[in-house]
C-alpha cells in the first residue's frame, strides 16, 4: 500500500526508481540470507569430531549413518582402517577400533593406530587385545555413544 502511494506521489522521479531497485535488491539478499541460515550447513551430511592427536571421528549420514576414523588432512576413502567403525576407545598413545571392513576380502575385527606414527596394526582377536600392555585401560564403546560425547 505504501509502495503504491509512493509510486503515485513521485511516479517520474529518478530517485524513486533507484529506491525501488535498492529495496528489491535488499529484499532478495535478505530472503537469500534467511534461506541459507535455515539450510543445513553440511550438505553432504558429513561431520567430524576430534578424537586424539590429528585423528577425527567422521559421521557420514548415508542410509542409517556410518562412522570412520580419519586423519586430518588425509583423503583416504574409508578412513584410516578403510572400514566402518563399530566400537572405539583410545589412550594417549593408541586409538583402537572394532571395525567392519568395506571390501569383501578384508578381515573385520579389532585394529589399532599409533597416534604419533600412524602405524596401523590388526586385526587382533579379543583376547590378544585385552592382554596387550599397550592397550591397557582402553575400553571399546559403541561409536555412536562416543561420537555424541565428543
Amino acid at each position: 500500500m505504501l509502495l503504491r502511494h509512493l509510486l503515485k506521489f513521485q511516479s517520474g522521479s529518478h530517485f524513486l526508481r533507484m529506491s525501488l531497485a535498492s529495496l528489491a535488491t535488499t529484499g532478495i539478499w535478505l530472503t537469500f540470507s534467511a534461506f541459507l541460515a535455515c539450510c543445513d550447513s553440511n550438505p553432504f551430511g558429513r561431520t567430524e569430531r576430534k578424537v586424539a592427536g590429528t585423528y577425527l571421528l567422521e559421521y557420514f549420514d548415508e542410509g542409517g549413518g556410518s562412522y570412520y576414523l580419519i586423519k586430518k588432512g588425509a583423503s583416504t576413502q574409508g578412513g584410516v582402517f578403510e572400514a566402518v567403525i563399530e566400537e572405539i576407545g583410545w589412550s594417549q598413545d593408541y586409538i583402537v577400533c572394532k571395525v567392519k571392513k568395506q571390501y569383501g576380502g578384508d578381515v573385520d575385527g579389532i585394529y589399532s593406530v599409533e597416534i604419533a606414527t600412524g602405524k596401523v596394526e590388526g586385526p587382533f582377536d579379543g583376547g590378544i587385545f585385552q592382554r596387550d600392555a599397550r592397550f591397557k585401560g582402553i575400553k571399546l564403546e559403541h561409536v555412536a555413544k562416543v561420537y555424541r560425547g565428543l
